[in-house]
């Protein structure tokens, strides 16, 4: 069949892919299409009761049961028509592009049956497309079904009311809508673009040259791919218990070409570290397009990445902790028969990540790892940009979000008074806390890393087994319905009423050593994959790395900002500092921040670009019209206090929700700041 233009009738220039025997070598079931902004009599469909029995579109408002809300809602959607889909492919549909604020899905299924409004993924709701966060109205990119048993075909109702409107209320709230351009519907839960060059392709012509780029002034996060990888593909794998998904029908093309393929896990001095190969990099802007590029030979304007040029010479590797930064507790110099007097941060799996110490603190704890054959340290700001440039091309996704949300999701304690994470009963000498139900509670899980205290400060230590622990079991309290009795590990405590509280902690390291590839998640169970995929509780791992971004803010060495300037220490011991501004900024991450739509203060708009220096890529616009969900899709912060000089810190923290991701940066710290919700991961080089 061939799909009708939903605003003049006029046929799109796509394709479908027909069946699995016939897959085309692009990852897209629908191509992109422009919509022309002149033409704005939109496909209407009116909102009537028996609109499902019949066949029209589902959104009826006087209609629970199709999973619409009812409040407000305009008098006009649009759809796409009836798609024809074979489940054989893949067990999944994304949608993604710039033109919807909707992803309502229905399904015809081979007896002929409709199956109306097919909830989304975690977060995904009937009405909005969410980020996985309690209910806050911020928004996807990308939207994303489980394709229904026996289903023969799929229509999307992307978009409600007209682009007359700027905007509508949907629950009391001001939404506003999207005037976008285009729409895909993919196989597969990653989001991929189909835009083609209107120009020249500039990496056309080398075999080896694999880039992305994206226009300057386009919120679509997705990129377009150009050079020797125009028309590759990314994948990865959802492992449980006993079996494991493809995210994607399609090859991962990048583990076939260098550098991707060459990097693996290795051990050094007792760290499991991810082997990363000399490359060449360029980051230019030609005609109002950033271009991302990584070759493994040098071709004009390319330069050896910068992380492999140390005082003593080029090295061929560079190794980055499989893992964030743990520590053995127990043996440290407090205690004089250990057989490591010596304290040390780890890359190691079955530990609990250390937090809150200096950046000056972690340099001696990760120097503590070095030899005559390898020197190691805290990683730094260039080799962080490294694995930047290595994620974005290979997904090819501004929004990092919508293919790894992230351990993003998880509660961290306040200190405001009768706060949900108080005990509600004293307890002697217990291994068990009352809570009361909320949906900040509900995000705790069995298996959760947590701490049992009074407060941070002058309270909280790296110490297993007593305010290192994991929640055992959680269940309703029999006595009072409203309230959660959370079953932990560890020595037993006294539980005061109202003083003692619970807290998150980053996950444990190992939690994707279940995963049999070097990317992916790892699930309870394959029933709770709609609800667990993307609910910002799973730990992810990318190429062998676990939580690249997320789980804990990470402390970045060589990197400060002072009076709105950057400057970077290469490993080669010189200073970098790109002629742009980075934004100073007041707000601060919280859940409040998410409902901003179309202007979130924090929200990156815009990397800095400096022609002399143009391989350090930080923010030098936020707000300005930026959401959570268009251009970078993260935050960035910055307390500009003058004449303070601040580190860098990066990736966003386990509470951070929305705000974390691959270009999430804050300016808040010195190197002698103690942050609960700050770590580190360690890195090696060659001698």
């Amino acid at each position: 069949m061939q799909l009708k233009n939903l605003y003049d009738g006029a046929s799109l220039n796509g394709f479908l892919i027909p069946g699995h025997r016939g897959l085309h070598k692009s990852p897209l079931l629908i191509s992109a299409y422009k919509i022309r902004k002149k033409l704005r009599v939109a496909m209407r469909h009116g909102f009537s009761k028996n609109s499902a029995s019949s066949g029209s579109p589902v959104a009826a408002s006087n209609d629970a049961a199709s999973g619409v809300p009812k409040k407000s809602a305009p008098t006009t959607c649009l759809s796409t028509d009836w798609i024809s889909i074979d489940p054989a492919i893949s067990k999944f549909l994304t949608l993604s592009g710039d033109a919807f604020n909707r992803a309502i899905w229905q399904f015809k299924l081979s007896n002929g049956k409709i199956l109306n409004a097919v909830p989304g993924f975690a977060g995904g709701g009937f009405s909005k497309c969410y980020r996985p966060m309690f209910g806050q109205k911020c928004g996807l990119s990308a939207a994303h079904v489980e394709i229904p048993e026996n289903a023969t075909a799929v229509r999307v109702y992307y978009q409600w009311a007209s682009f007359e409107d700027a905007s509508f209320t949907d629950d009391n709230e001001t939404i506003s809508l999207p005037t976008g351009k285009r729409l895909y519907l993919q196989y597969g839960l990653i989001p991929q673009s189909l835009k083609h060059y209107e120009e020249k392709d500039p990496y056309a012509d080398y075999s080896d040259v694999y880039a992305v780029r994206h226009a300057l002034d386009d919120a679509d996060p997705i990129c377009e791919r150009c050079g020797a990888s125009s028309d590759f593909s990314f994948n990865y794998l959802i492992s449980t218990d006993s079996s494991s998904i493809k995210a994607s029908p399609y090859e991962n093309s990048f583990d076939k070409v260098f550098p991707w393929s060459d990097i693996k896990k290795v051990t050094i001095n007792g760290n499991e570290m991810i082997e990363i190969p000399k490359h060449f990099v360029k980051r230019e802007i030609i005609n109002g397009y950033e271009y991302t590029a990584i070759s493994r030979t040098k071709h004009p304007g390319f330069e050896i990445d910068p992380s492999f040029v140390t005082k003593e010479g080029v090295k061929d590797f560079i190794y980055i902790s499989a893992y964030q930064a743990s520590m053995d507790e127990s043996t440290n110099a407090s205690s004089p028969d250990s057989d490591n007097p010596s304290p040390v941060i780890k890359s190691l799996p079955g530990r609990y990540v250390n937090v809150r110490r200096s950046l000056d603190k972690y340099k001696s704890l990760a120097a503590a790892n070095s030899s005559k054959d390898y020197s190691f340290s805290v990683l730094d700001g260039c080799a962080a940009l490294t694995l930047i440039r290595l994620f974005l091309i290979e997904t090819a996704t501004l929004d990092s979000q919508s293919i790894f949300t992230g351990l993003s999701c998880k509660p961290f304690m306040t200190n405001v008074p009768d706060s949900v994470y108080h005990a509600l009963e004293d307890s002697s000498n217990s291994n068990s806390i009352s809570i009361i139900k909320s949906p900040i509670t509900a995000r705790f899980k069995a298996g959760d890393c947590i701490s049992i205290l009074g407060a941070w400060k002058n309270e909280y230590t790296n110490s297993p087994n007593f305010y290192q622990r994991r929640i055992t079991s959680i269940a309703t309290d029999d006595a009072h319905k409203n309230r959660y009795i959370i079953q932990f590990d560890g020595k037993s405590t006294d539980i005061k009423k109202g003083i003692t509280k619970i807290t998150g902690l980053p996950a444990f390291c190992g939690c994707t050593d279940g995963v049999d590839y070097h990317s992916g998640v790892f699930i309870p169970s394959e029933e709770s994959l709609r609800n667990d995929i993307f609910s910002g509780k799973l730990s992810f791992k990318y190429r062998g790395i676990e939580n690249l971004y997320g789980n804990v803010w990470m402390l970045l060495d060589g990197t400060n900002v002072k009076d709105g300037k950057v400057s970077f220490t290469f490993p080669d011991g010189s200073v970098h500092s790109p002629s742009y501004n980075v934004p100073v900024q007041t707000a601060h991450i919280s859940s409040d921040l998410l409902s901003s739509n179309t202007d979130n203060p924090m929200a990156v708009k815009k990397l800095g670009f400096d022609s002399l220096e143009p391989l350090i890529a930080l923010p030098s616009v936020a707000g300005s019209g930026a959401s959570l969900n268009s251009y970078y899709c993260c935050s960035w912060t910055n307390a500009g206090e003058a004449d303070k000089s601040y580190v860098l810190t990066y990736g966003g923290a386990w509470d951070n929700l929305a705000h974390a991701g691959l270009f999430c940066f804050r300016a808040e710290f010195t190197s002698k700041s103690r942050v609960a919700y700050n770590s580190c991961r360690i890195m090696a080089r060659p001698l």
